[in-house]
């Protein structure tokens, strides 16, 4: 998972899935560390911290915004705790919920203390 460590609201999500038991199977990057380099995911820093990136190893597929958290929590879960994001009308109304609070990440932490 690559995440910025500089937004309150992505950092306090990490502490949380880190604090849970299947979480050693999740690798966490914060892209805003100064020893981390993007060309290794083929993108750019600015990229990066637009939306959220989920890289799976297995599939070896960079997986993105609610997607990017569908693989999150299935491999933290077991099982697939958002699997209704994947079906309409859900799937385009949490990509657009998403998208609002990914480019408002830093005005909205407050919201989700």
């Amino acid at each position: 998972m690559l995440f910025d460590g500089s937004c309150p609201l992505c950092a306090r999500e990490v502490k949380f899935l880190r604090s849970l038991p299947r979480s050693s199977q999740v690798h966490f990057d914060d892209v805003t560390c100064k020893t981390f380099n993007p060309d290794k995911y083929g993108k750019s820093l600015p990229e990066l911290l637009e939306e959220m990136h989920v890289y799976s190893i297995d599939t070896n597929t960079m997986h993105t915004r609610v997607r990017a958290f569908r693989e999150l929590y299935r491999t933290i879960f077991g099982i697939d705790v958002l699997f209704f994001s994947a079906y309409p009308p859900f799937d385009s109304l949490c990509d657009r919920m998403y998208g609002f609070i990914a480019k408002e990440k830093h005005r909205v932490a407050w919201m989700f203390r």
